[in-house]
């Protein structure tokens, strides 16, 4: 009798979990994990994930397939084009801040801007 009990106490509490989970993916609901761990680097951004993320604040974070904040970029930049690395810590990182307000995009707008960069206007 017991056995019987425990089997329908079971039974109901993963019939439980299961509607919970239905329910939260239809509300759109979830909390990603955006970091595994790495053995060189320590935490890596996991490839591919989307979502919210409310560890300090609230943002929306895309990470690319190549484990890095914001959109893809194709395998190799145009011609006349250049990448920049930033290597940091939660500073660069920013998983609290939308992408806008990232150290990243800042120093992006901000070599966007620069003269110095701009290609040069043929002369008359």
């Amino acid at each position: 009798m017991w056995l019987k009990n425990l089997a329908l106490v079971g039974a109901s509490v993963l019939f439980s979990l299961l509607l919970i989970e239905l329910m939260l993916r239809l509300l759109g609901w979830s909390y990603p994990l955006f970091a595994q761990p790495d053995p060189d680097l320590g935490w890596l951004f996991r490839p591919n994930l989307s979502g919210w993320s409310t560890h300090e604040s609230t943002a929306n974070l895309r990470i690319n397939r190549f484990g890095f904040r914001g959109p893809d970029w194709p395998d190799r930049p145009a011609a006349g084009r250049y990448r920049i690395a930033l290597v940091g810590d939660s500073f660069v990182d920013s998983s609290n801040l939308d992408r806008e307000h990232t150290l990243p995009n800042t120093v992006e707008r901000s070599l966007a801007a620069c003269p110095a960069l701009a290609k040069q206007q043929p002369r008359c």
